[in-house]
């Protein structure tokens, strides 16, 4: 029992040290939706991102308005170059895998549908941490920018070519690290 609770106070200082940022995209206000991500730095120059996002669009189909329900999911791997091992500020490299799943909300004239999109692409991007002198804890911005290449799985009804294929990414997140 006493070497579980070693384990346990040692696995716990390391998980403390670690760096974490909550941060939101603004953007995604536009788009009648919520961005959320978590990022955690897991090695010297390397963190992990995760992002939650819903939306609300509307696909527009002859004579039938579509009014969609969105959720999606996001992982990003940051790769940052900066030489500072304290924290995940600087300019960085990442992959991306993307998923979402949208559902028809209203139908007019149609079948409940859904849409499933899955997309892999690459992003560069600088994030900034202001706050004190050694930067692990403060306000984030996060800009960046890459391509994607999207996969998408929809009915023939519902019109979804502007939607795939290879696609420009742009973005900006602000938040909190700690």
């Amino acid at each position: 029992m006493k070497k579980l609770a070693i384990f346990f106070i040692f696995f716990s200082t390391i998980v403390v040290a670690q760096q974490r940022a909550i941060k939101l995209n603004p953007i995604g206000f536009l788009y009648n939706g919520i961005e959320l991500s978590y990022e955690e730095k897991i090695e010297k120059n390397n963190s992990v991102e995760f992002t939650i996002a819903t939306s609300k669009f509307t696909i527009n189909n002859d004579s039938n308005k579509n009014q969609f329900n969105a959720i999606g999911f996001e992982l990003k791997y940051k790769f940052f170059t900066s030489e500072n091992n304290t924290t995940f500020e600087g300019f960085y490299i990442a992959p991306i895998a993307q998923f979402i799943d949208a559902n028809r909300t209203k139908i007019y004239g149609g079948p409940k549908d859904n849409i499933t999109q899955i997309s892999f692409g690459g992003i560069i991007g600088n994030q900034w941490i202001i706050g004190n002198k050694n930067k692990t804890d403060g306000f984030v911005i996060d800009l960046y920018g890459g391509l994607q290449a999207n996969s998408v799985k929809a009915p023939k009804t519902i019109d979804v070519e502007n939607i795939k294929g290879l696609k420009a990414r742009l973005g900006i997140s602000i938040g909190y690290s700690f």
